[in-house]
Formats: structure tokens, C-alpha cells, sequence
């Protein structure tokens, strides 16, 4: 799970790879049950994922239409 663009990818290709392994490993996270609920280490991936989906947004926020940027601002 890179967050890098692969060769011959395009940049839409690989920004929606890298929005969907981000999403699919957080999901993943909160979904794990266990009685003591997560562990600070699966926080800690979590939120290191969520970081890394607002800063892919940030760099094509110029790219994509201003409504849509603000609307996903506030996830």
C-alpha cells in the first residue's frame, strides 16, 4: 500500500487507487471487534490514512470543481 503513483498510471487511476487502499484500511480498522475496542496502534494507522486522504485531496483540490472540495472538507 504505497502512497505513490505507479509508472504508467494515470493521475486518476492512482489518485483513486490510493483514496480506495486508504479507505479499505480504515474501515478495516474500525471494524476489527474486540472487547477493549482498538488499540492505540490501529488509531494510530487510522488516523496516519485519514491524513494521508486529505493531503492527496489537497493536491488536486485545484483540479476538481469547488463545491465538491468544500463538501468533502468536512468529512
Amino acid at each position: 500500500m504505497d502512497f505513490r503513483f505507479r509508472r504508467r498510471e494515470s493521475v486518476l487511476e492512482g489518485c483513486l487507487r490510493i483514496v480506495n487502499e486508504q479507505v479499505a484500511t480504515v474501515s478495516g480498522i474500525l471494524r476489527e471487534e474486540s472487547a477493549e475496542g482498538p488499540s492505540a496502534a490501529d488509531i494510530h494507522r487510522a488516523r496516519t490514512c485519514l491524513k494521508r486522504l486529505r493531503a492527496l485531496l489537497r493536491l488536486v483540490r485545484g483540479e476538481i470543481a469547488r463545491a465538491v472540495f468544500t463538501a468533502a472538507e468536512g468529512i
